[in-house]
């Protein structure tokens, strides 16, 4: 349970309020978190379509981890074509008795994926997430929009917003706000993709 302190709020269950917060419609959300789980990436990949997501993130494994899945739609139309062509091979060998129709069936299956993995990448340009990774290591944890923010001790991990007693800090004044995206976006500069 959260306990509320002005405009702080101590104890388990941050995500309470972060969820709501990062599924918030704004058109940029800027984060900073020395770890991010796979639970929120995936919770951040579904709401990228509404949003420009920037994360900033200092866990080699993790960052690697995330970008994983900013790429994933793409594997997952590779592992399709893929898999399409295994099928088309061993009907192939099965059905070598009835020529034409097996020629009618290489042509769609292969024709097919091809234009839907074309699709979907067109698609999937509209997905606005970007992470970078810093050598250093930035222990700050820091989500921003432009019209509010929530700092704390929270990383975006399930744990550290399910479970851990974290402390957060709800912020609406817009001068603090500005303050906060000029650091983001300081930092953000000086990593590369």
């Amino acid at each position: 349970m959260l306990k509320k302190l002005g405009n702080a709020y101590s104890g388990k269950n941050s995500y309470k309020l972060v969820d709501d917060f990062l599924l918030s419609k704004g058109r940029r959300l800027m984060i900073i978190s020395p770890y991010v789980s796979e639970y929120y990436i995936n919770k951040l990949l579904k709401e990228s379509k509404k949003s420009r997501i920037y994360i900033i993130t200092s866990n080699k494994n993790e960052g690697v981890h995330a970008k994983k899945y900013y790429h994933l739609p793409i594997m997952g139309y590779i592992k399709l074509l893929v898999s399409t062509l295994v099928v088309g091979s061993v009907s192939l060998f099965f059905g070598y008795y009835v020529l034409f129709l097996l020629i009618i069936q290489m042509m769609v299956l292969i024709t097919i994926p091809y234009a839907i993995i074309v699709v979907k990448i067109l698609f999937s340009r509209d997905q606005k997430i970007e992470i970078r990774i810093s050598k250093a290591f930035i222990h700050e944890k820091i989500y921003i929009t432009e019209k509010s923010a929530i700092t704390g001790s929270a990383n975006l991990t399930y744990s550290g917003m399910h479970s851990n007693i974290e402390h957060i800090e709800v912020i609406t004044d817009k001068k603090r706000i500005a303050e906060l995206i000029a650091h983001f976006n300081s930092l953000w500069k000086g990593l590369k993709h």
